[in-house]
Parts: structure tokens; C-alpha cells; sequence
């Protein structure tokens, strides 16, 4: 018997595979096409987790089998980047609702997984504010006492950034408020994040978007771990 024909692939794989050949060649103005082929057809919160973040998984898996140069990396990177911090800004910013302050660990630098968290907490109502890379955690204690939150949201990507999030932990102790650890290194070891003294956010941005808003929700009691 015949063998069935593959399946063809998704709009959204269609797209994301488009986009990553944009940015490889490079052809930034075919990446804005695609992207913009991308958001009329599909939510806002699709084309992040559907398009975007495919396309940054495969960079990153191209760049470490050393088929692509880090200057590739870099470059579609922050073109990315650029276009998640358009996104953030036109999601404005809820005047209601829990707050919640993100940043990059110290001495982690991979900043786009977790723009797609800000985004999509933003989209859901939530005060989420995205304060950088790389920051220390002391001015990430005194920043969220000069503005009250109601959680942190740390990302690490990677064993570089352990060493540093371990050395100013006693920068949190005493704030009070949840502290969730998502990002590539936590998916590896889940249990960090009970190590750190905080929660686990979750194994992609979606669930850690549903583990944030259900832990900071009216009633709910404390953070609850993803399971």
C-alpha cells in the first residue's frame, strides 16, 4: 500500500520556518513580511509561542552544532529582542492587578524567553515590568521595595548564572513577597528554585504564565509550585 503523504507542515511552522530563514540570510525586511504575514493571522500570544520562540529554540540549537556563527546569533537575537520590546509596549501597561518585577539573574544575559513571559502577563491583566539583564539582586530588593510588588520573576538560562544567584540570595531574604525561577537552567534542575527559596515558574512560557496569575490570584493561597 502506499505510504500516506507527509503531513504539511502548520501555518504557524510555516511561518516560523520562513522567519528563520530571513534572519540567517540575513533579510531583516523579509523577517518584518513574516512577522507581520504572522500577526494577521494569528493572536498576539500565538505568534510569540507558535513563531517566535521555534525560531529562537532553532538559532540556538544551530549556533551550539556550530553551523551558524555567534555574529548570526546575535544579530536575529536582537532583532527578536526588538520586536518583543514593540510588543511589550503596545500591550500597555494594566493600572490594576497584581505587580509583578522581572529580570535576568545575575550574570545571565538571554533575555528573549523571558520578554515572552513579560508579554504574555502583560496581555493577561498583570503589572509585569521588565527591568533588564544581568541584574544584581540587591538592586533588584531595593527596587522592589521603592515599588511594592507582589512577586519577582527571575530567568536563568544557563550554570553561568548559577553561581552569581547563589552568592546575593540574602538580597531577598526579608522582601516578603513569592519569587518565581523559570528559564532554560531551572527546566534542567526544577528543584533550584525550592533551593533558592522560591517557586518554579514553570517549563515554557505558557505555564509559567498560568502558574503566576493562579498564585497571585484574589485568595489563592501562597505560590503554588508547578507540579
Amino acid at each position: 500500500a502506499p505510504r500516506p503523504a507527509p503531513a504539511a507542515a502548520t501555518p504557524q511552522k510555516q511561518l516560523s520556518d520562513d522567519l528563520l530563514a530571513a534572519l540567517l540570510e540575513p533579510d531583516l525586511e523579509q523577517a518584518a513580511v513574516t512577522l507581520g504575514a504572522a500577526h494577521a493571522q494569528f493572536p498576539v500570544e500565538e505568534v510569540v509561542l507558535a513563531v517566535v520562540a521555534p525560531t529562537l529554540a532553532e538559532i540556538g540549537t544551530l549556533w551550539a552544532r556550530g553551523e551558524i556563527t555567534i555574529a548570526h546569533e546575535h544579530q536575529a537575537s536582537a532583532y527578536l529582542r526588538g520586536r518583543l520590546m514593540g510588543l511589550l509596549e503596545l500591550a500597555g501597561r494594566a493600572e490594576f492587578g497584581p505587580r509583578v518585577l522581572a529580570a535576568c539573574a545575575p550574570g545571565e544575559r538571554h533575555e528573549i524567553g523571558l520578554l515572552i513571559l513579560v508579554l504574555l502577563l502583560r496581555r493577561r491583566g498583570v503589572q509585569a515590568e521588565y527591568l533588564g539583564a544581568d541584574l544584581p539582586l540587591a538592586d533588584l530588593a531595593a527596587y522592589a521595595q521603592q515599588r511594592p510588588a507582589d512577586a519577582l520573576l527571575l530567568g536563568l538560562n544557563g550554570d553561568w548564572a548559577l553561581g552569581p544567584t547563589q552568592a546575593q540570595l540574602g538580597a531577598l531574604r526579608g522582601l516578603r513577597i513569592p519569587v518565581f525561577y523559570g528559564g532554560g537552567l531551572l527546566n534542567a534542575r526544577p528543584g533550584l528554585a525550592a533551593e533558592f527559596g522560591g517557586h518554579y515558574a514553570g517549563a515554557d512560557a505558557q505555564k509559567a504564565a498560568d502558574t503566576i496569575v493562579a498564585a497571585l490570584r484574589p485568595g489563592a493561597h501562597g505560590a503554588q509550585e508547578e507540579s
